[in-house]
């Protein structure tokens, strides 16, 4: 069902709706940071973090450093401006089921009214639906999935935006998941022999923007969602990274989440804990003809040869804090194993290395731990890095020895990872690199010549080997909105978004990106306008006496030092 412009709900139903969406959407943010410094000692006497004591570790850690890129700083300033008058008196947290209990309670006993009450009042959509790419964006996508037969049916998961369908090879998206007690997914599985058979991993693997309820299932092409054996409680604050389902036996589903290893059986009515610990990855070994798997968590490597009901720790990557890995395999070569490590082993992190096997997950070598590709800078120079939020890996299925790495931007190697080049950025170089959104999430190969990717500004491809990337990523409606500003005179709308910079809609309804980085509070002057104000994280406020064609700097006559 397409998301069509409007859509109906009574003022109680919008209400307790869009409270529950904010509530779950800042619920598990703390876990992004569980690795971070201001998080040591901030439980209090029952084991539970505790807000206060959480606030005045990280005001402690800053209080004389400089916030940069790819620390932490801008998710906890986000974190903590939500939870601050949410908290109970004490500093404890209330549990998630609260609120998402409600809201499912509400669908049972309400369905028939819901559905009356649709078609009476009339909300509109007002977008943004457009993004020309590049630096622009439209909001996060976390997975990327192909129908088996049909080149032209691609489903993507965005992380507080629901599951989206395209059945036109990307020019158009719909959705029909706005009812889902939790919006975020995470991963996407399609049974390759009955694709009306669909498996998704709920919640926000990467950031925890919203937790896991579990994997749910549909047996009519994503027309309906059923809850599998694998389900949780919100208030768990559980997270699936990847789901898979086995080639050679589509009854069993694997999942790789913050619990460890779970595999079904029998097509996910029920699931058993394999591993336990905190899984980023999971891979199945290419060859057709065999039931290898591998899994790693943060410093170690399994591997499964008897469809995931046996793992053998296979690797211990090297480093001091080794916290999340990557990996990534081939059918050139199915003996070819590769994993790419990001380390805490500073308060930033850094690029901890690539390792590769050449024995299907028996041995591995280090390939390379220069320069810096999970940072932001365009020759790998830079200390910043944020592994923790975006870690991806994806080999060329012709040639094992291509790789295309995903951290804050796209790095390519042709030589196994010995040397890199940088393939596309996040702003214009001048030098022909192409512009791409930054915070890569996931890469996913139609063929074998169109990669996919997914970042926090929408979904891209090439087919070209990243000479060219294009945006796929009109028509999807999954942006994070901080804030939003509306003029008293006229139509005009002003927002903020998560990594989308800041929007304005305007008289004649066109959306334009008029300011860049992570938009946050915006205002437009209620007796004129033409004035407005628009913020970006760090402190940064604009100001436009033009209608929003252009903003000047201001923030420089505040006395005192911004956050």
């Amino acid at each position: 069902m397409k998301r069509t412009p409007t859509f109906r709900m009574t003022s109680h139903l919008s209400s307790l709706f869009f409270s529950f969406l904010l509530f779950c959407f800042f619920t598990a943010i703390q876990q992004r940071a569980i690795a971070q410094p201001w998080m040591e000692n901030a439980k209090n006497a029952t084991g539970d973090l505790n807000f206060y004591k959480i606030q005045a570790n990280f005001n402690d850690y800053w209080k004389n450093r400089k916030p940069e890129k790819g620390q932490g700083y801008k998710p906890f300033k986000r974190w903590e401006h939500y939870w601050k008058d949410r908290i109970n008196k004490d500093g404890s947290f209330p549990p998630a089921d609260i609120t998402s209990g409600t809201w499912a309670k509400y669908l049972r006993d309400n369905r028939k009214n819901i559905n009356l009450r649709y078609h009476q009042a009339n909300w509109e959509s007002l977008g943004p639906t457009t993004t020309p790419g590049g630096y622009a964006g439209i909001g996060r996508i976390n997975a990327i999935c192909f129908h088996p037969t049909n080149n032209n049916i691609i489903w993507v998961g965005s992380p507080s935006g629901g599951l989206w369908k395209s059945t036109d090879n990307g020019a158009s998206w719909s959705t029909n998941t706005d009812n889902f007690t939790i919006l975020g997914v995470s991963g996407i599985a399609i049974n390759p022999n009955n694709p009306d058979i669909m498996y998704i991993a709920t919640g926000d693997g990467d950031a925890g923007d919203n937790p896991s309820i579990g994997v749910l299932k549909s047996t009519d092409g994503g027309a309906t969602w059923n809850n599998t054996g694998l389900n949780w409680p919100s208030s768990n604050e559980n997270r699936i990274r990847k789901i898979l389902i086995d080639q050679n036996d589509v009854n069993t589903i694997m999942v790789a989440s913050n619990q460890g290893v779970f595999v079904s059986n029998n097509a996910g009515a029920s699931w058993t804990n394999k591993l336990v610990g905190d899984f980023w990855d999971i891979k199945a070994n290419p060859t057709a003809s065999t039931d290898i798997f591998y899994a790693c968590n943060g410093d170690k490597i399994y591997k499964s040869t008897n469809n995931g009901n046996n793992w053998v720790e296979k690797y211990t990557i090297p480093g001091s804090s080794p916290y999340r890995t990557a990996l990534g395999v081939s059918p050139a070569d199915p003996n070819v194993l590769y994993a790419l490590s990001f380390d805490f082993a500073s308060p930033e992190g850094t690029f901890n290395g690539l390792y590769k096997s050449m024995d299907a997950g028996e041995t591995f070598s280090t390939q390379s731990t220069t320069p810096n590709i999970l940072d932001g800078t365009p020759d790998g120079s830079g200390s910043a890095n944020q592994g923790w939020y975006d870690l991806c890996l994806t080999v060329d299925p012709t040639n094992a020895s291509i790789i295309y790495t995903g951290g804050i931007v796209t790095w390519k190697s042709t030589n196994s990872g010995a040397s890199w080049t940088l393939n596309n950025f996040w702003y214009n170089l001048g030098n022909g690199t192409p512009v791409v959104h930054a915070d890569k999430h996931v890469y996913e190969w139609q063929n074998n010549n169109t990669l996919w990717s997914g970042n926090d500004g929408g979904v891209y491809k090439t087919t070209n080997g990243g000479s060219a990337w294009s945006s796929h990523s009109d028509g999807l409606i999954i942006s994070q909105m901080y804030r939003l500003g509306t003029s008293q005179a006229d139509t005009k709308v002003i927002t903020g978004l998560q990594d989308n910079g800041t929007k304005l809609r305007s008289t004649g309804g066109v959306w334009s990106d008029v300011l860049g980085g992570d938009g946050m509070e915006c205002a437009i002057n209620p007796e004129n306008s033409a004035i407005m104000y628009a913020c970006i994280q760090n402190g940064e406020l604009h100001r436009s006496t033009n209608g929003g064609l252009s903003f000047t700097d201001i923030q420089n006559n505040i006395p005192g030092q911004p956050e």
